[in-house]
C-alpha cells in the first residue's frame, strides 16, 4: 500500500469538501468528507511515524 496516494486522496477530498462549503453545497456531506480527511491525517501521520 502506497501511503502517498492514500494522502493525496484525502488532500483531495478535502479540498473538494472545503470547495463545497465555500459555495454552500450540501454542508452536511462536506462536513462528513471534512471528518474522514481529519481522520486520514491522523492515520496517515501515525504510519509515517511508526
Amino acid at each position: 500500500m502506497n501511503l502517498m496516494s492514500e494522502e493525496n486522496c484525502q488532500g483531495m477530498l478535502y479540498s473538494i469538501a472545503e470547495k463545497e462549503q465555500k459555495e454552500g453545497l450540501n454542508p452536511k456531506i462536506a462536513s462528513k468528507v471534512k471528518k474522514k480527511s481529519q481522520w486520514g491525517e491522523k492515520m496517515a501521520r501515525k504510519n509515517r511515524w511508526g
